[in-house]
């Protein structure tokens, strides 16, 4: 059985060790469109277990699920305290995006 998402995006969630980028893992975000499991309604956002393996459109997760996306998806790299605010917040991509912008735009404010 099979959940298929729409406007996915894959998820590199990294965190940064003595100044070394580590990959933690990749996780897929996408918003249902239909799902054979019954476990998300239609336009539920999804967030994913870890990504064990990718064919073309179809991804299998640590857990066993499998996904099935419509279309290309974009790549964003997240660092870990991100991926757990969009997990408990269920927040888009778009949405972290606009968060980095406001606190990037906070931080130029204070003076250093």
């Amino acid at each position: 059985m099979k959940t298929f998402l729409k406007e996915a995006t894959i998820l590199s969630v990294v965190d940064f060790q003595n100044s070394e980028k580590t990959l933690l893992g990749k996780f897929l975000f996408g918003f249902v469109i239909k799902d054979e499991t019954n476990r998300f309604e239609p336009n539920f956002r999804v967030i994913t277990s870890t990504i064990k393996t990718q064919n073309l459109f179809e991804f299998i997760t640590k857990s066993g699920s499998c996904y099935v996306i419509n279309d290309d998806p974009t790549n964003l790299d997240i660092t870990f305290a991100e991926f757990v605010v969009m997990r408990e917040r269920l927040y888009s991509p778009d949405d972290i995006l606009e968060l980095r912008l406001l606190l990037n735009h906070n931080d130029d404010r204070t003076i250093h």
